[in-house]
């Protein structure tokens, strides 16, 4: 392994093969693809140019022991545990099925949830880990893949604040807003998708930024000018701890165009 300085903690260290989404995403994929048949159980990878099976995993030399160990615990073995991994199991969704929604919005199929309080729904768990990959895909240019280099993620002074946050070193941000939407559809297709982080889109005052594993979906907004909806409904700061059930889950409507389009049976891992 080689020595360097580790992007989190900031000390001379040996440093991991570190991941930009969780390496046991991976082997879910290629247990999807095994299940469903499939001869190459490699993932399926999109970018803008072009569509391919491959075994190569978006990682590189960037973190120590001791901040993968921090990444681990403080979010990604859990939110990896409880993501969907078949229409019978999908522990998150399960839990706020359980629960009765603070509102819901029939036009829009959206069901809002207290996660606060609902056993079976981690909240800290699942904002570390956001704030993690979303961090991680700031501070790295990553890949290539298929010939193209996914979006590096310009936070400005968002990042460094991002990064003392998953240290534990300060609060969640000021300026900064986190919306986790779970997915409700039950389709063949509809979860068995990994979406990068990317650039959704940029107005004035403030951006937006979204990334999905199977069956959620993370969004950062990030700017002083962030529309009070979005402030308010904040899963990370919110009194209730607003989590969101979704079957208007325009991620995953963005996947299933991509893959009519590629025409690829199997998982898709997006690069954008």
């Amino acid at each position: 392994m080689p020595i360097g300085v580790c992007r989190l903690c900031r000390e001379t260290k040996e440093l991991q093969d570190s991941h930009l989404l969780p390496k046991a995403l991976y082997k879910q994929l290629r247990r999807l693809a095994k299940t469903d048949g499939a001869a190459n159980t490699n993932p399926i990878v999109i970018t803008p140019a072009v569509a391919l099976q491959t075994s190569k995993q978006v990682s590189d030399y960037l973190l120590c022991t001791k901040c993968e160990d921090l990444l681990n615990k403080g979010g990604e073995k859990w939110t990896v545990a409880n993501c969907w991994w078949s229409d019978d199991c999908f522990p998150l969704r399960a839990a706020l099925e359980t629960a009765t929604p603070l509102h819901v919005n029939r036009k829009n199929r959206i069901r809002l949830y207290a996660g606060a309080g609902i056993v079976g729904v981690n909240i800290s768990k699942l904002v570390h880990f956001a704030m993690g990959v979303f961090w991680r895909a700031a501070i790295h240019h990553w890949g290539p893949i298929a010939g193209h280099q996914p979006l590096k993620l310009e936070l400005g002074p968002y990042e460094e604040q991002l990064r003392q946050f998953v240290l534990g070193e300060c609060g969640f941000p000021r300026d900064v807003s986190l919306a986790v939407s779970v997915n409700s559809e039950t389709n063949p297709g509809a979860n068995e998708n990994v979406l990068f982080p990317f650039l959704r889109r940029r107005k004035s005052g403030f951006r937006q930024f979204m990334f999905a594993i199977p069956g959620i979906t993370f969004q950062l907004f990030v700017g002083k000018a962030i529309p009070r909806v979005h402030r308010v409904g904040c899963t990370a700061t919110s009194k209730e701890q607003f989590i969101y059930l979704s079957a208007d889950h325009f991620a995953l409507v963005d996947m299933e165009k991509l893959r009519r389009r590629a025409k690829p049976k199997g998982s898709i891992a997006r690069m954008r």
